[in-house]
């Protein structure tokens, strides 16, 4: 009955969302993505991939968790060489950092937790494991794992701070989820007292540590770093200031503050870098207001970008590269109640 009623308030919430989903991607001035695929329909084109395999299907919500998922997902191609890895995200920029995943086979967008979404994308890949990265609790889309004997395994598992109290509120719907899912792999030792305090069996529980630390170097030790300024046309002798993951309200500080810096470090170039590209727009007009020379990263051309321009990054899978460039970095999230990014 609970389940029903779950569905009900979802069918319901889709009539709502599906509507402004379309709409809010038509402002955007593209399409939102995948609208078939978020209702359980795997084209068949895809599917080829990984007919007749051992199936793994991997879950990372958007950009932090795929990108941290990579570790994990390297071992899983190293480990299981024949089996087809299914990669699933909600976030069209998630999507974005999941193609450029090269041991992949199948890339698709996480269906809605409505049971005949879930029931239909389950039918379709047919998984033998679930690997769901950090903290992505679908009541129905456990539930009928549960019912099929897949095994549901939640991976660099955490609790935040600021979710915490949120779960403890609904602890008593929390629980029955929890008691669905084979294993819990917690980032610290805190993360996994807090899962067991919302209802996980302490025998299903294990401390296994952050999977972003599993990544070995970040940046190639023969980076070359004049090859960079090249790639992306910037004046060779220029210090760079680069602000990454940018949130809305941050973006006017980091323009304001980015002025009063030219004044005593004349030879300074922003690489601005927010969260999510689709706001670039909104960004290149605070830009123009303050009469700034920007463009956006996509647009580079051989055109040198010279001291006291923004470059306004639009693209996604560089910001290690823009990092390793910087002299100064500031990462974003923490002017707004955000939380902060690392």
């Amino acid at each position: 009955m609970v389940y029903l009623l779950y569905d009900i308030v979802l069918l319901l919430g889709m009539v709502v969302l599906i509507p402004w989903y379309i709409v809010r991607g038509c402002i955007r001035g593209k399409m939102r993505q995948g609208l078939r695929e978020r209702l359980g329909f795997v084209s068949a084109a895809g599917l080829d991939a990984i007919d007749g395999r051992q199936v793994l299907w991997i879950h990372a919500v958007s950009v932090g968790e795929t990108r941290a998922a990579i570790p994990l997902i390297k071992a899983l191609r190293r480990t299981y060489p024949d089996a087809a890895l299914v990669l699933s995200n909600v976030t069209e920029t998630g999507r974005e950092i999941a193609e450029s995943i090269p041991d992949i086979d199948l890339r698709i967008y996480f269906p809605v937790d409505f049971s005949l979404a879930v029931t239909r994308a389950l039918d379709t890949i047919k998984p033998s494991l679930v690997l769901i990265v950090e903290t992505e609790l679908w009541p129905q889309f456990v539930r009928k794992c549960k019912q099929r004997s897949i095994p549901v395994m939640l991976v660099n598992g955490r609790i935040s701070d600021r979710s915490f109290p949120r779960y403890r509120r609904v602890r008593a719907l929390v629980r029955p989820v929890l008691h669905q899912i084979s294993s819990f792999c917690m980032q610290s030792q805190q993360d996994a007292s807090r899962i067991e305090f919302l209802g996980a069996s302490p025998e299903r529980v294990h401390v296994s540590g952050n999977v972003k630390f599993d990544q070995g170097e970040i940046t190639p030790a023969n980076l070359d770093l004049t090859e960079l300024r090249t790639r992306f046309a910037l004046q060779e002798q220029a210090k760079i200031w680069v602000a990454g993951s940018t949130h809305q309200g941050e973006d006017e500080i980091v323009i304001r503050i980015y002025r009063q810096l030219l004044r005593t470090f004349s030879d300074l170039i922003l690489i601005l870098v927010p969260r999510h590209p689709h706001r670039c727009r909104q960004i290149g007009e605070l830009l123009a207001q303050e009469d700034l020379e920007w463009r956006l990263r996509s647009s580079v051309n051989e055109t040198l970008l010279q001291p006291g321009g923004v470059l306004l990054v639009d693209t996604l899978g560089e910001m290690l590269d823009f990092y390793a460039l910087a002299n100064v970095v500031f990462v974003g999230g923490s002017l707004v109640p955000v939380g902060g990014h690392n």
